[in-house]
């Protein structure tokens, strides 16, 4: 039996267990970056904003009937109460609006044009398009969709359009922080202390938007490369740690070599598969990005 046969036939013999109660499950399959993810989705007809719980996070209650129960009641009860207007969210003014990039490997074609998701190459990367909803997001985390080409005829949005709005957002949505500067956040080591700290003397920056989620993209926006130039003082590789961030290092007397394999080392070892972004080394230099 597969696991969504398995997850189908246990949301047949939990939603027998849910008469008299205010939804329903159902299996939901939803791309993710490198593949596809199984979850529930708790739907109801007292509100539209149905939460998706994915099979990783019902692990260990999943050998327990009860207790997995209440645990979907319990994100059931969190989010009944809030609700959006799909003609609100799903207009011109609103996704222009809010539209960011998000950049994964372009050996997610196949998915991505399956499943109708509006994309612009990028090198050897694809970017993919979310809107923030920012009704949700405020009070229940980073709420967003996933832009497919039935919105953009919706909307009356070009391809293009759509692409030059989510590069623009990113506007001042990004930071540049110099690595020791990171290291010392994580181990709450006092950043005075962060000059007595070596890198064999190479300066390293960490690239991402604000809220580290789907950050990588910042990479396309001219203005964010360009102060990085400013900070390295020159021409720099980029390593792409994940979908979410990249690190910048002078491209002065660096092996691409030694660089793609540092990056296939950290991919293998210690990123997640759908948080994967490429096994590639990214060179800016005459003010361009291209493939080191």
């Amino acid at each position: 039996m597969s696991k969504k046969e398995e997850m189908m036939e246990r949301a047949e013999k939990l939603n027998r267990k849910l008469e008299g109660k205010n939804f329903r499950i159902k299996v939901r399959e939803c791309f993710k970056n490198n593949g596809t993810k199984l979850g529930y989705i708790l739907v109801s007809e007292e509100t539209n904003a149905s939460p998706t719980v994915y099979f990783e996070s019902m692990k260990e209650y999943w050998d327990n009937d009860e207790k997995l129960l209440e645990f979907l009641e319990d994100i059931f009860e969190d989010n009944k109460n809030f609700s959006v207007n799909p003609d609100e969210i799903c207009n011109r003014e609103y996704i222009l609006g809010r539209v960011k990039p998000k950049l994964i490997s372009d050996s997610n074609i196949e998915e991505v044009e399956t499943n109708k998701i509006v994309y612009k190459r990028y090198l050897d990367m694809l970017v993919l398009f979310c809107v923030e909803i920012s009704e949700l997001t405020d009070k229940n985390g980073n709420a967003t969709f996933t832009l497919n080409r039935e919105h953009l005829v919706k909307a009356d949005i070009s391809e293009d359009e759509v692409f030059e709005n989510a590069v623009n957002n990113i506007g001042n949505d990004y930071q540049i922080r110099d690595m020791k500067k990171v290291i010392c956040d994580m181990l709450d080591i006092p950043e005075e202390e962060k000059e007595y700290m070596t890198e064999d003397g190479i300066p390293m920056y960490v690239i991402s938007n604000k809220q580290s989620i789907n950050g990588a993209s910042v990479i396309l926006s001219d203005k964010v490369l360009k102060e990085v130039y400013e900070h390295i003082n020159g021409d720099f590789v980029i390593l792409p740690s994940s979908v979410h961030e990249c690190i910048a290092v002078p491209a002065k007397n660096s092996s691409s070599d030694e660089l793609r394999d540092m990056v296939r080392e950290v991919n293998d070892n210690e990123v997640i598969p759908e948080e994967r972004l490429t096994y590639s080394v990214y060179i800016y230099e005459n003010n361009q990005l291209k493939i080191h």
